[in-house]
């Protein structure tokens, strides 16, 4: 095996682990409570973007549109997961789920990034490995986009 190939099995590699962890990140906020009563429940995670965002358009918005329609905004968050998720695992339209996970980091860094016990930087390498996904070949190996001869 060349450079090359080796090269493009581990992007398609951080392509399918990225997907797992966008799969495994539904799992605190499963419909239909939406994790309701958990720690880390899409309403807790809400109230903390309420009280931490980063900046206070970010705050407002929060406790003005997505606290006062949790469950709304809970099935499009839910569904926007699954379908990043599953698009990474499977490299099929690869390029819109890493568009899809770059958007999500981005919300999760406003959100989350400043408040007490998180850390920032963590927020950050998601945000940028998920622009690395954006930017780089990563379905050229082990997807469909590949097996359908689709150009990255």
């Amino acid at each position: 095996m060349d450079e090359r190939e080796r090269v493009l099995l581990t992007l398609a590699g951080v392509r399918v682990f990225m997907g797992v962890f966008w799969l495994v990140n539904l799992l605190w906020r499963l419909p239909t409570d939406f994790g309701q009563g958990n720690y880390w429940g899409l309403p807790h995670t809400f109230e903390v973007a309420h009280e931490h965002g980063v900046t206070p358009p970010v705050r407002t918005l929060v406790g003005d549109v997505l606290v006062p329609h949790t469950t709304i905004a809970g099935w499009l968050l839910f569904v926007l997961g699954l379908l990043t998720g599953l698009s990474l695992v499977l490299g099929f339209v690869t390029r819109l789920g890493a568009a899809l996970g770059l958007l999500q980091a981005i919300v999760l860094t406003l959100f989350l990034g400043n408040a007490p016990g998180q850390w920032l930087y963590g927020y950050l390498m998601l945000v940028l490995l998920s622009a690395l996904l954006l930017l780089l070949p990563v379905s050229r190996r082990l997807s469909v986009d590949d097996a359908l001869g689709r150009e990255p």
